[in-house]
């Protein structure tokens, strides 16, 4: 389910680094990469959000948990610095 989009023009290529470390200064396991699309995992536990570029040319957030609390809480953090469209009802993803 996609549960937000970000909203600037930059490329994901170069925003990933940028959007990478910050979320790394806010979540203890991470992980991700940048190989044709940009994608960065965060994991608590059996809950994990995607933040990645699969299905899209912005960066969505998104998760498989459909009562996610980890979702709630990556949102909050990037909204602080970055401009999200959060959508009030989530979205399934193309290949759902």
């Amino acid at each position: 389910m996609i549960y937000a989009r970000f909203t600037h023009e930059v490329n994901y290529e170069d925003f990933h680094s940028e959007l990478d470390d910050y979320i790394r200064s806010h979540f203890e396991n991470v992980q991700s990469g940048l190989q044709c699309d940009s994608w960065i995992w965060v994991i608590d536990g059996e809950d994990k959000v995607e933040i990645d570029t699969f299905y899209s040319h912005k960066h969505e957030v998104k998760s498989p948990n459909h009562n996610s609390l980890l979702v709630k809480r990556v949102i909050d953090i990037i909204n602080k610095k970055y401009d999200l469209d959060i959508l009030q009802t989530p979205e399934y993803e193309p290949h759902e």
